[in-house]
């Protein structure tokens, strides 16, 4: 789900989000109340002082519909089972949750969960604003999360963030306009460009929705995965994009850029998207969320479905971008921030919870992904094609810069709009792949010594 601080992984979603959260805090002792607190025994269990009132605060980004009546089911369950937490969730902005959190680590206000996304939990590990939470991971069953994604989240060899809710990318194609021209979903990349073609012949749409803004250039890091590229090495430090996987991804974009409109290199994702809802753009490689708008339209005849986008080499795929849940090194209650978390993925309640939840999120896991009551809940069930492309594409799902797994250095890339620079010098500007991949390299080791 966004600063040349080194969170720019969350450009994928720039759809501001907040939850609500239940109860409020404990009244202020009376006199009376007072006397009867020194009239309890000397002697007082461990098991009554944790039923002692504790408030838990989060900073929340989620202020979509179906996230706060998901929520709302969750804490209102919470309660049932720990009267004694009350939970008081504070809405962050996307934008503003890293600044936020660099403030309240100077000045000791961090709340006790942290909502957060993409590579922004392994900065806070770094910062040593979040704490270790491999109990939590290994109490819920760490084969309940995809592999590709649980990578991310280790710290000197500790968990440090659980992955509730995922939006990967995969390709949206208006199945209706596939059925009229005899179209097959592709498999391969050149399938890809053929569909394209065919639905740029045939109708008066784009072929491919190509998107390319400085800061957004998703499409390029998504196909950098799904070619077997690296723009960062093993050693997460050095700068290896100036590789023959690389020059392909470059060629191929300037296949695609046939069948997309020359103004689309300077359109965001949500620009285009905007123009698929119009009934301009046939394809777009983009997160599925994009299923909310598919739910707005008032045009019933446009139907979509998905799959994920074809790895071209090695075994790796487009992006993701995980919505995770971290507890604060600050927090004076750990053990009731691991209760929330751990109660959040419990089979019943986590079922319940994204059965309400935003409209083409992916959960994490897989006890909800193979439960059928979830995918014939009424939320979910105009949009299992789509989904299900986004459970299979997790499997081999990276994060932007990330290719190889998680880096320090993939903030100040992204940040920095070289890449997306990079990718408009060739498809604008006229530059040969290999002249241009050299200047973005030669620009991205200056940026980061």
């Amino acid at each position: 789900m966004k600063k040349v601080f080194i969170c720019l992984t969350l450009l994928l979603f720039v759809v501001p989000i907040a939850l609500i959260g239940v109860g409020c805090k404990p009244a202020e002792t009376t006199a009376t109340e007072a006397e009867e607190v020194e009239a309890v025994p000397e002697k007082v269990t461990e098991e009554e002082v944790k039923k002692e009132q504790v408030v838990l605060e989060i900073w929340d980004s989620e202020d979509r519909e179906p996230a706060k009546i998901a929520w709302d089911y969750l804490l209102q369950e919470f309660k049932k089972e720990y009267p004694y937490i009350t939970v008081e969730v504070s809405s962050v902005s996307w934008g503003d949750m890293f600044t936020k959190v660099e403030a309240g680590l100077r000045t000791d206000t961090l709340p006790d969960i942290l909502m957060s996304w993409g590579s922004l939990p392994p900065q806070f590990a770094r910062m040593g604003a979040i704490q270790p939470i491999t109990d939590v991971i290994e109490d819920i069953g760490e084969d309940q999360f995809p592999v590709s994604t649980m990578k991310y989240y280790k710290f000197d060899g500790e968990y440090i963030a659980m992955p509730v809710a995922i939006y990967t990318d995969v390709l949206f194609y208006r199945s209706d306009v596939y059925k009229e021209l005899g179209l097959e979903a592709p498999t391969t990349w050149d399938e890809v460009l053929e569909n394209s073609k065919a639905i740029m012949d045939n109708t008066d749409m784009y072929g491919f929705g190509l998107y390319m803004a400085e800061h957004e250039a998703d499409i390029f890091y998504g196909l950098m995965g799904c070619n077997d590229g690296a723009i960062v090495g093993p050693d997460g430090e050095s700068i290896t994009i100036n590789s023959p996987e690389t020059i392909e991804v470059l060629e191929y974009l300037k296949e695609l850029y046939k069948y997309s409109s020359a103004d689309m290199l300077v359109k965001s994702a949500g620009d285009v998207r905007v123009l698929v809802m119009e009934g301009n753009v046939g394809q777009i490689l983009t997160s599925t969320s994009f299923c909310a708008n598919i739910q707005s339209l008032e045009d019933t005849s446009m139907e979509f479905s998905a799959v994920t986008f074809p790895t071209n080499k090695g075994n790796r795929g487009a992006m993701f971008n995980p919505v995770t849940y971290e507890i604060t090194k600050s927090t004076d209650h750990p053990e009731e921030a691991k209760l929330l978390l751990k109660f959040m993925c419990r089979d019943d309640i986590t079922l319940e919870f994204h059965k309400l939840y935003i409209p083409g999120h992916v959960p994490a896991l897989k006890s909800v992904n193979e439960n059928e009551e979830f995918w014939n809940s009424p939320n979910v069930i105009d949009l299992v094609d789509i989904i299900k492309a986004g459970v299979t594409a997790n499997e081999k799902a990276i994060l932007a810069a990330q290719e190889l797994g998680p880096n320090s250095v993939s903030g100040v890339i992204m940040g920095t709009g070289i890449v997306g620079s990079m990718v408009q010098k060739v498809l604008l500007d006229g530059w040969g792949p290999q002249e241009a991949l050299e200047w973005c390299e030669q620009k991205l080791i200056e940026a980061l010594e």
